[in-house]
């Protein structure tokens, strides 16, 4: 879903960008990421909240007043679970809204595409379809192979959960018929809904959401909103969701990755209830004088008018730099003590970007005059190379002569064995040998 570079937005100190991306399925490292999760004051035990992460080699340090809440990791599982719900879903001729002749309520149709985890073979091919109505559900399994050309015969089976089983007595098996209806086995027909039945030739001309059932796509339109809810911080139900005012307590490292079961891969849902469980243990752990008194970011920022008077001075990356596996193995135990989070410091890496492109060879800005190619802009800032002809070093324009630095003068190659072998061959060839006489 990402290519070549990624801005994050500053307005909220990447809390937002960082929820989109986390909800997209990112990071796809099966080993998940390092985040440094603190228990939140005043609230029930087990309660957490997140306030700096560790992907892709870098560290992200979230606002002091706004931190990632687990609240808000659970609205990025369930986006995560409604996007597996769109991938698993397929197209086929059946899939849509039906109604039951002579009825008014509506049956949707979804495609998996092939055999389910509960199908009795799990190496079978054939479609597995997903029938929801009226609060239950069950799946059609068909029996003729992979092709399941119609007319069709399709097995009725119940659904794995018993809540989501019909009450009264359900049909065995339903039969597909050539002008596109649905005959059951209980004499109950059904048709398209808002419109006539149609063939295998006729897929490629239906709208791709007429593929996805109602609740599909409201269960998405659900966890959209929450994450939008989420990450607006002009809405009444974001903003601040940390410790009490006044107070806070420190935190630790925690893995945060992926969970083990189930299928998904880069959109399995996040495993809270493993960091809720470190976290609850680290917490019966402390007392109150591990408490910190809470700072803000407007009280680190000084109103005298000299913000920038430390622009000057060299950045501090002594602590930027951190050992990933070291971290990792650290966030797995489980005696995590508060003397260990007096000791744990996590430093903000640098993710901005230089506003103006600087060559590598000759530190020409563009501020300064150099121009740049498309291809050099958008290469790695310490790799690009500006295009003035002028410097015999830098790339130079399309269809300029490239300046080249004059050859040193060739030296005599002192006579040896390969000078003597050169003067035989030229020898030989400016003198053949004569013609051997044949004998009679």
């Amino acid at each position: 879903m990402m290519r070549g570079i990624t801005l994050l937005p500053a307005d909220d100190g990447g809390r937002g960008a960082l929820l989109w991306l986390l909800a997209a399925g990112l990071p796809r490292e099966e080993s998940g990421m390092v985040a440094m999760a603190a228990p939140r004051y005043g609230s029930r035990p087990g309660d957490f909240e997140v306030r700096s992460v560790r992907m892709w080699t870098r560290t992200l340090c979230l606002p002091l007043g706004d931190p990632l809440s687990r609240e808000d990791l659970m609205a990025v599982n369930a986006c995560r679970r409604a996007l597996l719900e769109l991938q698993r879903r397929r197209p086929h001729r059946l899939a849509g809204a039906w109604r039951r002749v002579g009825g008014s309520t509506d049956y949707y149709i979804e495609c998996f595409g092939a055999a389910s985890s509960e199908d009795e073979r799990p190496d079978s091919k054939a479609d597995v379809l997903l029938v929801r109505a009226e609060g239950a559900e069950f799946t059609l399994h068909c029996t003729e192979g992979r092709s399941c050309s119609p007319p069709s015969y399709w097995e009725v089976r119940p659904a794995a959960d018993p809540a989501l089983r019909a009450a009264g007595p359900a049909p065995s098996h339903v039969e597909e018929t050539l002008d596109g209806e649905l005959r059951w086995s209980d004499n109950t027909t059904w048709a398209r809904a808002g419109g006539a039945g149609r063939s295998r030739a006729d897929d490629s001309q239906v709208p791709p959401l007429a593929s996805f059932g109602y609740r599909t796509l409201a269960d998405f339109a659900d966890a959209v909103g929450k994450l939008l809810t989420a990450t607006d911080p002009s809405a009444a139900e974001a903003g601040p969701l940390s410790s009490a005012a006044g107070r806070r307590w420190p935190g630790r490292l925690v893995p945060l990755r992926a969970q083990a079961e189930g299928v998904g891969g880069a959109l399995k849902p996040f495993d809270l209830d493993s960091v809720e469980q470190k976290v609850g243990a680290f917490q019966r752990r402390l007392t109150e004088a591990d408490a910190e008194e809470a700072a803000s970011d407007a009280d680190s920022e000084t109103d005298s008018g000299e913000e920038d008077s430390d622009d000057d001075l060299p950045v501090d990356v002594t602590q930027s730099n951190m050992d990933d596996d070291y971290a990792l193995a650290l966030a797995e135990r489980v005696d995590f003590s508060p003397s260990d989070a007096r000791a744990l410091i996590m430093a903000e890496s640098g993710f901005g970007m230089a506003p103006e492109a600087v060559c590598m060879l000759c530190d020409m800005s563009t501020e300064e005059g150099a121009k740049f190619t498309k291809t050099q802009l958008s290469r790695h800032p310490d790799d690009r190379k500006c295009e003035d002809p002028a410097r015999a070093l830098c790339t130079p324009r399309r269809g300029a002569a490239r300046p080249r630095a004059p050859r040193p003068p060739r030296q005599p190659r002192p006579p040896g064995p390969r000078a003597r072998r050169r003067r035989i061959s030229g020898w030989r060839r400016t003198h053949p040998p004569a013609p051997s006489a044949r004998c009679c």
